[in-house]
C-alpha cells in the first residue's frame, strides 16, 4: 500500500486523509464499546429500568453535543 500511495502525486495528502479516517473509526468503536459496556453493567447491577435510563441519558448527551457543533 505504501508503494501505491507513493506513486500518486498527492500521496502525503491521501495518506493524511486515510490516517484521519482510521483514527475517527477507532474512536467511534471505542465510544460504542464503552456505551454497550455501561448498558450491560447497568442491567447486571439494577435491572432493566436503570439500563433504560442509561440509554436515554446517552442519547440526550449525544444530542446536546451535536447541537453545539452546529453554527
Amino acid at each position: 500500500m505504501a508503494a501505491m500511495v507513493a506513486s500518486i502525486r498527492c500521496g502525503s495528502t491521501l495518506l493524511l486523509i486515510v490516517a484521519a479516517v482510521a483514527i475517527f473509526l477507532v474512536i467511534a468503536v471505542v465510544v460504542i464499546t464503552m456505551g454497550v459496556t455501561r448498558i450491560v453493567m447497568a442491567i447486571e447491577a439494577n435491572g432493566a429500568r436503570v439500563a433504560i435510563v442509561t440509554v436515554v441519558r446517552g442519547i440526550t448527551a449525544a444530542g446536546r453535543r451535536s447541537v453545539r457543533l452546529r453554527p
